[in-house]
């Protein structure tokens, strides 16, 4: 008697075609998109490859694209998938009106079934007829107080993201979101280890030149520093590169 040997699937995206787990297919495929995320060397990286993941996940949708807004200012466009996606951004920006522009930093998903008949923004209203864009899905993936990352989703069909789109979106932009998050948080502590070491770099060189204590080259530095209003790092660096050291 002889049997076929047992064969398990290596890939994520194999698990999907096996009988009965069809219906996981956007989970798995989201599942390989987060591994990717985490092993991006920066939160930028992540923003850029959002947009295309999200086209894959989101059947409804047409065109996407991530950007950051600070409050009382335009959107700034990170990464797009099409021109289109880049224009709904942007325009909101120009015009002063628009989910991403305003509403995103206070909630965390907006839904707009169709732009053109939406009251709380006339302006983008009347673009969006020429434009040919309808329904709008806006999510935010990370924010502080003054500042947020979203994803933009976009459909040129009204009423285009269902709830099953709706759910899918929110999942997506949750992890995402973390990603962003987890990397930023690593790119500021690989900075600050970078700045304390060019300001010991600095403290060394006084020390040595001026024969100083180390905290007697620390007060000399921030006072350095508050003279010529720079930052402590900046001046640390100047001195670094061979700027001049005045007593």
């Amino acid at each position: 008697m002889t049997t076929e040997p047992l064969t398990r699937p290596t890939e994520l995206s194999e698990l999907s075609e096996l009988p009965g787990l069809s219906g996981l297919s956007e989970l798995l495929r989201l599942a390989e998109h987060v591994t990717s995320w985490h092993e991006q060397p920066t939160a930028a990286d992540v923003l850029g490859l959002v947009p295309a993941a999200a086209l894959g996940l989101v059947g409804a949708a047409v065109h996407a694209a991530t950007s950051t807004t600070h409050r009382g200012h335009g959107p700034l466009i990170v990464a797009a998938s099409d021109a289109a996606a880049r224009a709904l951004d942007t325009v909101q920006g120009d015009l002063d009106q628009g989910p991403v522009a305003h509403t995103v930093l206070d909630e965390p998903v907006i839904s707009v079934p169709d732009l053109t008949a939406d009251p709380r923004w006339p302006a983008l209203s009347r673009w969006s007829l020429t434009a040919g864009v309808r329904s709008v899905l806006v999510l935010r993936l990370t924010s502080s107080r003054h500042r947020a990352t979203s994803l933009t989703l976009s459909s040129p069909q009204p009423d285009a993201f269902d709830a099953r789109a709706h759910a899918i979106a929110v999942a997506l932009a949750r992890h995402a979101g973390a990603a962003v998050t987890a990397l930023s948080k690593q790119e500021h502590l690989t900075l600050a280890l970078s700045r304390r070491d060019v300001i010991g770099q600095a403290k060394g060189m006084l020390k040595e030149r001026l024969q100083m204590t180390d905290d007697q080259a620390f007060a000399l530095l921030t006072r350095w520093s508050q003279e010529r209003n720079i930052k402590l790092h900046q001046l640390a660096e100047d001195m670094s590169r061979g700027g001049p050291v005045d007593v």
